[in-house]
This record gives structure tokens, C-alpha cells and sequence, in this order.
């Protein structure tokens, strides 16, 4: 094949290209065809002389609905669905459980805070058996199956890089 050829085939699928109609909307006609007395449906207007007006409809995709897990960055959600975060606290903790909440939160971090002292006896027993204390020392923070108690900033940071939760401010790398 000669290189004009290929030239003009390239030319006419980009015009192709360009020409074509745009897709977020698409436009539906309804009208009833005079010659067979069908309804028809199609995305061109009826011919000129059809008696019964045509109806518009106008279909747009639905908006989707997005869970606060899906407006996370996907590093995150990746992180989270892996090794989810919790947070153990009780009401007396002070300031050791609101430094360990603004931490998770400043990181952007998702995590569920269980709070002990509103567990009922049962839950807490469960509880308390699952992280291997009958009264635990808060604040506690589970990462995955890894788990430390105290707040230590750079504990929890060292848990939450192992677990590949990204850092705010960290830009990722170019390709």
C-alpha cells in the first residue's frame, strides 16, 4: 500500500472521528409510520408529513451513587480492605485517645472507634478476649492482626506505612 493511501485513510477516520455525534445524551423518537400503522422507535427524526407529532425522550446515564469507601484515594481503599483500622478508646482517656483520633484523621486513614466503656459486658468480654487483655490498655490501635497500645506517633505511623496506607502530602512518583 502506497504511503498517500495510508495518509487518507488516517483523514477520514479522524474527520469520522471529530464528526461524530456526542454520547451523554441520547434522543429517542416516537412515531407512528403512515404506511404501516406501526409504532416506531428510533434516534432520527420522523420523515417530513407524519401525522401524529413525535415524542422526545431524552435518556442520560443515572447518576452513580458513591459510598464514602469509593470517594477514597484507591491506594486507601486498598489499604483499608486489607488491613482495616480500629481504634480502642473509653470516655477517661483524654488526651492521649483525641491525639490518636486527629492522627488517623490528619493521615486520612479510615478506622472504626470502638468505644469499651459502651460495650455491654458480653461485648466487652468478647472484646477484651480478642485482643488478649481482660482490660486493655487504650489507646489501643489494631492494624490487620498487628495491634500496640499507647500512643505512639511513630508506632502508628511505622504500622500504617507497613500496611501501605499512604501519607498526606506524599506525591506518588511519575511513571
Amino acid at each position: 500500500m502506497s504511503h498517500r493511501f495510508l495518509s487518507l485513510i488516517g483523514l477520514v477516520g479522524l474527520i469520522g472521528l471529530f464528526a461524530a455525534p456526542r454520547a451523554d445524551a441520547q434522543s429517542t423518537y416516537r412515531w407512528e409510520d403512515p404506511s404501516t400503522g406501526r409504532t416506531v422507535y428510533s434516534d432520527h427524526p420522523p420523515p417530513q408529513g407524519t401525522k401524529n407529532p413525535p415524542t422526545v425522550e431524552t435518556y442520560k446515564e443515572a447518576p452513580k451513587k458513591t459510598s464514602p469507601q469509593e470517594t477514597l484515594p484507591y491506594a486507601t481503599r486498598i489499604a483499608a480492605e486489607h488491613y482495616p483500622v480500629k481504634l480502642y478508646t473509653v470516655a477517661s482517656c483524654g488526651d492521649a485517645c483525641a491525639q490518636g483520633r486527629a492522627l488517623l484523621s490528619e493521615r486520612r486513614v479510615p478506622f472504626t472507634e470502638i468505644k469499651l466503656d459502651e460495650l455491654s459486658e458480653g461485648d466487652f468480654q468478647k472484646t477484651a478476649q480478642q485482643l488478649g487483655s481482660a482490660t486493655p490498655t487504650v489507646p489501643l490501635l489494631t492494624v490487620g492482626s498487628q495491634k500496640t497500645t499507647g500512643l505512639n506517633a511513630k508506632v502508628w505511623h511505622d504500622m500504617l506505612d507497613l500496611a501501605d496506607y499512604p501519607r498526606t502530602g506524599i506525591t506518588p512518583r511519575a511513571p
